[in-house]
């Protein structure tokens, strides 16, 4: 899969290391090369190759190139003790260990043969840079992992390629991955996530990130590489995704879209902040021993999930809860989960009996030799299949994600010569948080000190099996059975406790810097006083613990220091010299500036409205640029209390109050203090039923095609009509120079609140927040940001920096872009009148969940999918390979813009590629990419990107899409009172054609906006037509190509390639054309059936797709027909070069 990235797009980037890029072509080309190297060597299948590297580019190559050359991987950590990596390859026999010449010296002393990549790169760059050997045998192993063990002996966990390839395929397909996205390798290589990491990005086209070494403990250094990055996949555990949200700083994530939890279980407090912190992105809970190749089931978290599941079962794996005796257990009655299916591990490496124990034949399958693995978890079954983590059956425990066994602890420090007995067990820390504590009976030899078992185990274990405490008892308390009762074991602080925890006296720490950071070390760990010589984790601190100390450090002596320089010195003495020598280290701020309220007398006018403000010169009032609002209301509505709230809304709002008068030929921004907004009303109580609704027609044609006067203001006006005793419309006009689709949702909002205090008596205008307009002086309100102020802000930040950056990134995605021009049915000179015409799409409610469906497993979202399905359309009318879209954007990303009223949108492009052979899950993953990265590049305003780029500005907004930002159905305006905004047909448009989706309680719907002139609303219907067969098409089949999804319904292919009538609007009268048999013309017409969008015929300007071409050939031989021609007949064609004469000869040979 890496392999044929490569071949396809070489120059695409495979890993991201800071500045440096290693493209998939040079990435394919070293992997190449070592696995030779390594073949050379002697590796084999099965013979697992050492990997000892620290994470970095070289780190990945390994991995791969171990794995192209058939033999399986074996992960080892630089930081690990020597003897511990010594056992381990000791125990997998790994021959080979690729390394560096610095790290060289321990397998070498272990008897392996290091290969340095180092000293070795001449040799290495030597070998082929192709590879044609076959790929492994499914059977064979893909890696090994070691984890903690319950003996003391780490267990060696065989995978096989078929395991892992399950695990990387369902991850690629679950969540999307694709060319367009990022995902960050932080995970230590010795857990089994990374091989998702890892895998799971290149294998999908995706950009790997790849952490600094160190990295993945600073919370703060890993939200602004996902930034600067655009990271959109990522994996955490709980613990450290707790950082995240409490230590890594707010710098947005807007590319973030799935976040997966692993490791340990996601409390659901923790997944409410997760979702309300990253509400683009989706959070999964998974779950998965490392015997069972990484996840084997995994849940979709909500917001108001009462407990978070661990899911249901990934594709080709079964879960079974079974009880001691192997019987199933019924839902909700808890058992140990037992785990089947082809992601099962051979076993453990040199430990058949332990494998045999844990992997037990399986009784519920029929496949020779099927095995269950036993994962010592109890779950719960629910009612619906969904599976709930309820603990251990056995000791082995989890603390920030890596899995512990006591056993493994106990056995080490039994080891020392003054410990007699020893017993590892989990206590909470003064924060909750689990820590493992260490408690010991002294041998003969003597008592050991804390510090001295910390020394002993360190040499021995990784840091993360390292107690945080150690307590020297007299004796263990026991059960009646002689036993060890564990629950009964003392805290760390009773008995001999861990003291002096670095073995040494006491030393106070010094004056000054010292004693500052003592002071807050001592309160994060819990304990009494803390010395100048102990360090932070010897005392019980890990990770987390660390950065609530930086965070301390940060706030109380303003040095805002990274989280790596307490890994680097955890002393207080050593970090308090750092400190003292590092000065502040702020982090990165990629945040837009704040709005602020600007300065009396400053009237800025922002990119957006002044192209609107110039549009209107060329064309005074034109309403086109209306924004008319119609809402129904029903119930017992206070009416005087709803006008009065209508016309408090200027006091408010100042865009309600702006106009925009010429000085020196520019608009300039002038708010007046006391505008109104002019209030119509209207009472048609007293008509019939179809004279009331002519009225009502009438009334809302006027009030949408009101003229506004840009220099004089005001740029809003409303109607109240009422319809019955409980019935009425508001009409709510505004010019789209001071509003956008939120700011409605803005106004409806305040129009609530202000109606609310309106109509009651005891409560105030002012209590709710809204002016009234009458009697209350504005100016003793507090101030409320404006229009005006989002304004300045828009300008202060498109620095000539910030410009330079835009105009480059979009010069990239725009070079050699063509625009494509739909079919019309009149001359694109008449494009020039904004006459228009609405027609709804109504998308059945079947589909609109299957496309919420398709969405969700790719990460993306209903809108993306619709944006996708319209490109495949317009790309078959224009038959055109790519199309460009624009779109709207909101620039509504921080919460101080959320309540202001005004134009707060610009205009992005979107050039999407249609490929032959492509299939529509893969052109879905590519517009979520386009569309995110327009989103992040949106701050250069778009008529200064086309002025810039030298572009046709009016030619890249013929084709728009966009998504209305205001709910769909009715929404509750009082108790007893609903409003619901309604729909009204469009009579102007801005752009040729616009598409507007909006997602309701109904499912989604949208409305094609066209001008009438350009395309005729029979065109305009059999788009919508094609929209809705080719997005059901693609629903079903999302993996076949785009190019064999269908988009005519059977009626239209039937009348397009027979010449019977069907669906294609044809009336004229006569007989079905019968289709003759082995005739030339035959080919014409399954060109038609195959591809009825592409381009048939170019003349004078005129265009004609293969489509047209056989309806206009169907309705000519109809006509023929009618007119007495019959088979065998001559017709003469007298006509000219141009589209007419091959319609003509077409329909001759159809009549026969």
């Amino acid at each position: 899969m890496v392999a044929a990235r490569a071949a396809s797009d070489g120059a695409a980037v495979a890993l991201a290391m800071g500045e440096r890029h290693l493209t998939y072509g040079e990435f394919d080309r070293r992997a190449n090369q070592l696995a030779h190297h390594l073949l050379a060597l002697g590796a084999a299948p099965d013979r697992p190759v050492g990997i000892l590297l620290d994470r970095s580019f070289d780190l990945v190559v390994a991995i791969v190139a171990a794995v192209r050359a058939g033999a399986p991987y074996l992960p080892l950590d630089p930081d690990h003790p020597a003897a511990r990596t010594t056992a381990v390859l000791d125990d997998a026999d790994a021959a080979l260990v690729v390394t560096t010449e610095a790290l060289a010296a321990l397998p070498a002393a272990a008897g392996r043969t290091p290969v340095p990549l180092d000293t070795q790169a001449a040799e290495i760059a030597a070998r082929p840079e192709s590879w044609e050997l076959p790929p492994a045998l499914p059977g064979q192993l893909a890696y090994v992992f070691y984890t903690s063990g319950s003996t003391g002996r780490p267990k060696g966990v065989m995978v096989p390629h078929a395991a892992a390839h399950n695990q990387i395929r369902w991850q690629i397909d679950r969540f999307g991955l694709g060319p367009g996205d990022s995902v960050l390798l932080k995970t230590n290589v010795t857990f089994d996530d990374s091989v998702v990491e890892v895998f799971g990005a290149l294998a999908a086209g995706a950009r790997l990130v790849v952490a600094e070494p160190g990295g993945h403990r600073d919370p703060e250094y890993l939200r602004a590489l996902m930034a600067a990055e655009r990271v959109s996949y990522v994996r955490f555990v709980p613990t450290m995704l707790a950082a995240l949200l409490e230590h890594g700083g707010d710098t947005p994530l807007p590319h973030l879209r799935v976040i997966k939890s692993a490791g340990e279980p996601l409390p659901p407090e923790l997944a409410e902040r997760c979702l309300a912190a990253f509400p683009g992105a989706l959070l999964y809970n998974a779950y998965g021993p490392t015997e069972t190749a990484v996840n084997v089931t995994a849940a979709h978290c909500s917001p108001g999930d009462p407990r978070v599941a661990i899911g249901t079962p990934v594709d080709n794996v079964r879960c079974h809860v079974l009880d001691e005796r192997m019987n199933p257990q019924p839902a909700g009655v808890p058992g140990v989960l037992h785990v089947g299916g082809i992601q099962l591990a051979r076993g453990y490496l040199g430990q058949s009996a332990l494998t045999a124990r844990q992997f037990v034949p399986d009784p519920f399958g029929d496949e020779p030799g099927g095995r269950l693995y036993r994962t010592g978890d109890l779950v719960r079954r629910r009612p619906d299949g969904t599976l709930d983590y309820l603990g251990r059956a056995d000791r082995q425990v989890k603390i920030r994600g890596m899995r512990i066994e006591p056993g493994e602890i106990e056995s080490a420090l039994a080891g020392h010569p003054s410990v007699g007995q020893a017993v590892v067990a989990v206590r909470d820390d003064h924060t909750g948080g689990p820590r493992l504590v260490a408690y010991v009976l002294p041998s003969a030899a003597g008592t050991p000190a804390p510090g001295e078992l910390r020394a002993w185990l360190t040499g021995q274990l990784p840091a993360h099996l390292v107690p945080a405490a150690f307590v020297v008892l007299d004796a263990f308390p026991q059960l009646a059975s002689g036993k060890v009762d564990r629950s009964a074991l003392p805290d760390p602080g009773a008995g001999t406790g861990d003291e002096g925890a670095s073995g040494e006296a006491y030393e106070p720490p010094a004056a000054g810097l010292e004693e500052s950071v003592a002071a807050i070390w001592a309160r994060t760990l819990g304990v009494a006083e803390i010395g100048r010589r102990d360090g932070f984790f010897a005392r019980g601190g890990h990770s987390l613990l660390a950065m609530r100390a930086l965070l301390a450090v940060r706030e109380e002596l303003g040095l805002p220091v990274p989280l790596r320089l307490i890994f680097e010195e955890p002393t207080v003495a050593g970090f308090a010299a750092r400190l003292a020598g590092t000065g502040t280290a702020a982090g990165p701020d990629a945040a837009a500036p704040p709005v602020e309220a600007r300065a009396e007398g400053v009237a800025e006018v922002s990119a957006a409205e002044a192209r609107l403000w110039f549009a209107d010169q060329l064309a005074p009032g034109d309403p086109a640029y209306n924004m008319p609002v119609v809402c129904r209301m029903r119930g017992a509505v206070d009416v005087a209390a709803l006008e009065t709230a209508l016309s408090a809304l200027a006091a408010r709002h100042e865009a309600l109050r702006t106009s925009f008068p010429s000085v020196d030929g520019a608009p300039h921004r002038v708010v007046a203090d006391d505008t109104e907004i002019p209030l119509l009303a209207v009472d048609l109580r007293g008509f019939g039923e179809e004279r009331r609704q002519r009225e009502l027609a009438g009334v809302l044609a006027a009030e949408s095609t009101t003229r506004f006067d840009l220099g004089q203001g005001p740029l809003a006006r409303a109607a109240v009509i009422r319809l019955g005793d409980e019935e009425l419309v508001i009409a709510l006009t505004l010019h789209h120079v001071i509003a956008d689709g939120w700011s409605v949702r803005v106004l409806l909002d305040d129009l609530r609140a202000g109606y609310l205090a309106a109509r009651d008596a005891s409560t105030t205008l002012r209590d709710a927040g809204v002016v009234p307009p009458d009697g209350i002086d504005p100016a003793g309100l507090p101030a409320r940001l404006g229009a005006g102020d989002y304004a300045a802000r828009q300008n202060r930040r498109a620095t000539a920096e910030v410009r330079a950056t835009e105009l480059a990134h979009w010069r990239e995605r725009l070079a050699g872009t063509v625009l494509q021009q739909l079919p019309s049915d009149g001359p694109r000179e008449s494009a020039g009148t904004s006459a228009g015409a609405a027609q709804r799409l109504t998308i059945p409610r079947e589909l609109s969940n299957k496309i919420r469906e398709l969405a969700d497993s790719t990460g993306s979202t209903p809108f993306m999918a619709l944006l996708a399905g319209y490109a495949v359309v317009l790309a078959r009318h224009c038959a055109a390979d790519e199309i460009v879209l624009t779109m709207p954007v909101a620039d509504r990303g921080r919460p101080d813009l959320d309540g202001i009223v005004g134009l707060l949108l610009d205009t992005v492009a979107l050039r999407i590629r249609v490929t032959p052979g492509q299939s529509f899950r893969a052109l879905l993953r590519e517009v979520r990419t386009v569309v995110l990265d327009a989103y992040e590049h949106r701050v250069l305003p778009f008529d200064q990107l086309v002025d810039a780029l030298g572009l046709d500005g009016r030619s890249l907004t013929r084709h728009s899409i966009s998504m209305d930002p205001l709910p769909a159905g009715p929404m509750t305006f009082t108790d007893g009172i609903s409003l619901e905004p309604e729909p009204l047909g469009a009579e102007f448009s801005k752009a040729d054609l616009n598409l507007l989706f909006e997602d309701g309680e109904q499912g989604l719907a949208g409305w094609f906006v066209h001008r009438t002139p350009l395309y005729g609303a029979e065109r305009v219907r059999r788009m919508s037509d094609h929209l809705l067969t080719l997005l059901a098409a693609a629903t079903a089949t999302p993996d076949a190509p785009v190019t064999g999804l269908a988009m005519l319904d059977p009626a239209e292919r039937a009348a397009l390639t027979t010449g019977r009538p069907g669906t294609t609007g044809t009336t004229e009268p006569g007989e079905p054309v019968e289709r003759a048999r082995a005739c030339p013309h035959h080919l014409v017409l399954d060109t038609i059936a195959r591809v009825p969008d592409a381009v048939a015929l170019v003349a004078s300007g005129e265009i004609v797709t293969y489509g047209e071409l056989g309806r206009r050939a169907a309705r000519l031989a109809r006509h023929l027909t009618a007119r007495g021609v019959r088979p065998g007949d001559l017709v003469a064609v007298g006509l000219g070069r141009g589209v007419h004469q091959p319609v003509a000869v077409l329909a001759v040979l159809l009549a026969g």
